[in-house]
């Protein structure tokens, strides 16, 4: 339970289902956003298009101007993806994502990764990103991480680890009437 000296008052125009998400997820999706550095000439691949940090993370990218591709595990994620503004989608369970974003960024690789689960996909890195890419982590499934250093290391790849309640400064709330 929140401590009623945290709860803000939602605007009337916004419903439940909106202000429950936009703490959390949508602040990490923003912090994960700026940390990734994306710009119009960039070309980011979101991991897990249909969760909720990453639907946000889709439009904050869009909105930055940035080319998004995402991961997916079915279908329907796909098209809720989609509908976030995902230009391009990779089924992970169906398809060789590193192959995929390779053949998506004509053999390039993408300039950064905003990263749902490092421990299981940055096996990976090598076959997904170009070189001095940056990779934006807000997530793990284990306390450890087996990655190819030598390969991060010698394509200058930058990882950024973060924690957003941590990153983010706290959100001043006005005094609720008694």
């Amino acid at each position: 339970m929140l401590p009623s000296a945290q709860a803000v008052l939602l605007p009337e125009h916004v419903g439940y289902a909106e202000g429950a998400c936009f703490g959390i997820p949508a602040l990490t999706a923003l912090q994960a956003v700026r940390l990734a550095e994306l710009s119009p000439a960039s070309t980011a691949m979101i991991v897990g298009g249909a969760g909720s940090v990453a639907h946000y993370a889709i439009q904050f990218a869009k909105m930055r101007g940035a080319r998004v591709i995402t991961t997916v595990s079915g279908p329907e994620k796909a098209a809720h993806a989609i509908r976030a503004g995902a230009d391009e989608i990779i089924n992970y369970r169906t398809e060789n994502v590193g192959q995929r974003a390779k053949t998506l960024t004509n053999g390039h690789g993408v300039d950064a990764i905003i990263e749902l689960d490092l421990s299981t996909n940055g096996k990976d890195y090598p076959n997904i990103l170009r070189p001095h890419a940056t990779v934006a982590v807000y997530g793990m499934s284990s306390n450890e991480s087996t990655l190819p250093t030598l390969s991060l290391m010698r394509n200058s790849i930058t990882l950024r680890l973060f924690l957003v309640y941590d990153s983010v400064p706290p959100i001043a709330t006005p005094a609720l009437p008694s």
